[in-house]
């Protein structure tokens, strides 16, 4: 026989990360068809999600282009 008060504390879910690995913020862009798949295919043959794909890409060209 299981507890019901047991079974109640037990969270359900994603757990939290820690405040500095949250990412607080949401930004959404429109991209048309091809562009969709473009993404869609370079995020898996690097095996990252969208959103991996975006913050590298973002962070390499920030590093890269530092001087314009």
């Amino acid at each position: 026989m299981t507890n019901l008060d047991d079974m109640n504390s037990n969270k359900v879910g994603r757990p939290f990360l820690p405040r500095d690995e949250r990412k607080d913020y949401k930004i959404t862009i429109r991209v048309d068809k091809e562009l969709k798949e473009m993404i869609d295919e370079l995020a898996d043959s690097k095996n990252l999600s969208r959103a991996e794909l975006f913050r590298k890409a973002i962070e390499e060209y920030s590093i890269n282009h530092k001087e314009e």
